[in-house]
């Protein structure tokens, strides 16, 4: 027996059980105290499956310990995430929970949280993962006044990192336990320590890593009030980077290190290390990799502290921009991220005027679906201008254009992106306006499943803009649209966003109809009709409308461990919350 049939049981239900509930029952008000006992100790049973992180986030919280820290309840994500098994993911978990006990608002409560942190810790036998936490801690705790403490656990969390064999662990140990050290008002420390990485760094043969490690250690240095140091760093990034033979992997260190160089806390510098990201990009061989590292240089430029340097950098990236080849690449890849940074440096005109300009290659690619890509990136470009007027007159040069579009199942994919946009204009006289002249070409669109979506979309801005007889109308058409969908997958799928819509507008019936019907297709068709991803969705909407045994009957039917580990800690999430507004 499974864990997941083993809690059907201890609900007193099976599966098949758990279904025909789903199917007939009306739902409960609210949480009983015993079915929230059980639905803790399940998820704590469920702990030890947790796997190792990502590769690309390897410092990522799981998700079950981020959605359940969401909900307020430290306590029992401490006692979750001292039961994960993977030593890498526990560490991240108790990271995220040093972040939030150092958030309570009761000091005397954060400092219990901290010590509670602190021994679980001390059952971790990876030395990476303790010293990672316990430089937290110690930092944590100086926070807290309590400077003897915070002494103590930096060094403890010393003596873990000496045992570090792996140069890269050891590198980036090193640079947080220096960020540690210089806040505990010992900078001298905290240079020796990054010293201590850069060591570590010099010794580690992959490029793509070592790109990495440096531009954390730049972020290590910048808080020790060293931004030339981190400048000189991040250079050093880049030229590791450059020495990678993969276009795309290199486009995507590169982020990285764009990143980096916001972080440094001096435009100046971080200007400097933005101008040589761009100049670097020729030597990238594809379009598709330079437009991806201008678009992260655009969006490190926006987020640095002085406006006027950011501007600088722009201007770099549009020069740069003018020498890729595909006006396509540059136009999928680019144009957004290019169009929000002059928006938020004070250019919107300057943000205009790329995105028409954009909107006039449309003419020079062959074939509606480049076409539609195209109006698609335009239109999201559009969305950034901020302006609500300005929105709207580039949106209605991109509803003429969509309209041209000959293959009318594609019309959807940039209507959509225009109603979503009307739903977040600042004047709702404006939006309505859009949506006023949206309508009618989506009238002329086609695909069962696109031209459901469509309307759902229009809805939720119609909702939005104020006026809810629109939403509902739509609505009910949307549901007459996903009645007709002949696929049962896409069916499925369909059901899944119209109840999540309804919800967003207020009407539960249709909402619990849509989860009826998702439920019906499960017991008629089998799990391979819903993805687990999008059964996630119906849990959450489930859990939502308090209907908490047809959420636990739907996480009972899903696929792996880990998705009835994300369903079930949604599910206590939504408890959590309602327990909090009684």
């Amino acid at each position: 027996m499974n864990r997941a049939e083993n809690l059907g049981l201890k609900l007193g239900l099976g599966i098949a059980g758990l279904l025909s509930l789903v199917l007939t029952a009306s739902g409960v008000a609210a949480a009983p105290e015993d079915q929230v006992a059980h639905l803790k100790r399940e998820l704590l049973a469920r702990a030890e499956s947790v796997g190792p992180p990502p590769e690309k986030n390897a410092e990522a919280p799981p998700q079950p310990v981020q959605t359940i820290l969401a909900a307020g309840d430290w306590e029992f994500s401490l006692e979750f995430a001292s039961k994960i098994g993977n030593k890498q993911s526990r560490a991240n978990a108790l990271v995220a929970l040093v972040g939030k006990a150092s958030q309570l608002a009761d000091q005397n409560q954060a400092r219990v949280a901290l010590g509670r942190v602190v021994n679980a810790a001390g059952e971790i036998g990876e030395e990476a993962a303790k010293a990672r936490i316990l430089a937290d801690c110690a930092a944590a705790a100086a926070k807290l006044g309590a400077a003897a403490s915070g002494r103590d656990l930096f060094t403890r969390a010393l003596q873990s990192a000496g045992r570090i064999s792996d140069d890269s662990s050891r590198a980036r140990v090193l640079a947080r336990l220096a960020e540690a050290a210089a806040n505990l008002d010992d900078t001298g420390q905290g240079r020796a320590l990054l010293g201590q990485a850069l060591n570590a760094t010099d010794r580690i043969a992959v490029e793509a890593t070592k790109a990495l490690v440096l531009t954390r250690l730049a972020a290590a240095a910048a808080e020790l009030g060293d931004a030339p140091q981190g400048r000189g760093l991040l250079v050093r990034a880049l030229q590791a980077a450059d020495k990678m033979d993969d276009d795309l992997a290199k486009a995507g260190v590169l982020g990285v290190v764009a990143q980096g160089a916001a972080r440094l806390g001096d435009p100046g510098q971080g200007r400097a290390i933005l101008e040589s990201m761009v100049g670097a990009t020729e030597h990238i061989g594809s379009d598709l990799g330079k437009a991806r590292v201008l678009a992260s240089v655009s969006g490190a430029a926006a987020a640095l502290a002085d406006p006027a340097q950011g501007r600088e950098v722009l201007a770099a990236v549009r020069e740069a921009a003018n020498k890729i080849g595909s006006d396509f690449t540059k136009v999928r890849w680019l144009l957004v991220a290019l169009v929000d940074a002059e928006v938020k440096l004070g250019d919107a005109s300057q943000g205009r005027d790329l995105a028409e300009q954009a909107l006039r290659t449309v003419d020079t690619v062959s074939g509606d679906f480049a076409r539609v890509r195209i109006l698609e990136s335009v239109a999201g470009a559009g969305a950034k201008l901020g302006d609500p007027a300005q929105v709207r007159a580039l949106s209605s040069l991109v509803l003429q254009e969509t309209g041209k579009v000959a293959d009318t199942s594609l019309r959807p994919r940039v209507l959509i992106i225009l109603a979503q946009a009307a739903g977040k204009l600042g004047d709702p006289a404006q939006g309505r306006a859009l949506l006023a002249g949206l309508i009618p070409v989506a009238d002329t669109g086609r695909g069962e499943a696109e031209l459901m979506a469509l309307l759902l979309a229009v809805a939720e801005s119609a909702a939005r803009l104020g006026d809810p007889a629109l939403a509902h109308t739509l609505l009910s058409r949307a549901a007459r649209e996903t009645s007709g969908i002949a696929a049962e997958s896409a069916r499925a799928r369909a059901e899944v966003a119209l109840a999540e819509t309804a919800l967003q507008i207020g009407d539960g019936a249709r909402a619990d109809a849509s989860l009826r019907a998702v439920a019906a297709m499960r017991q008629r068709f089998g799990a391979q009709v819903l993805a687990d991803a999008d059964l996630l969705r119906a849990v959450a909407v489930a859990a939502s409308l308090d209907q908490w045994r047809w959420a636990t009957a739907m996480s009972d039917t899903l696929g792996t461990d880990d998705a009835q580990l994300d369903a079930l800690s949604r599910i206590f999430a939504a408890w959590a919350s309602r327990a909090r507004s009684r």
